[in-house]
């Protein structure tokens, strides 16, 4: 399930609306590194296929604010 911090930067994240966009079945993770909580959206259907791409990653630090997102196809 998507937490508060996840549905706002949804909102807020160019590559997150864009990827969730295109992507119909998104999986969701969350992970701290370092001092950043990365958020990451993967495309379901191509998990079997290759876990290097096809994904959309924010990275947020302690403020909620992004320092960082892509979107790796």
């Amino acid at each position: 399930p998507l937490t508060d911090l996840a549905r706002r930067i949804v909102a807020e994240s160019r590559a997150a609306k864009s990827f969730l966009a295109f992507s119909e079945f998104s999986r969701f993770e969350s992970k701290r590194e370092g001092g950043l909580t990365v958020l990451t959206w993967r495309d379901l259907r191509f998990a079997t296929q290759r876990m290097d791409g096809f994904f959309c990653e924010v990275k947020v630090d302690d403020d909620g604010r992004i320092v960082a997102e892509r979107i790796v196809f």
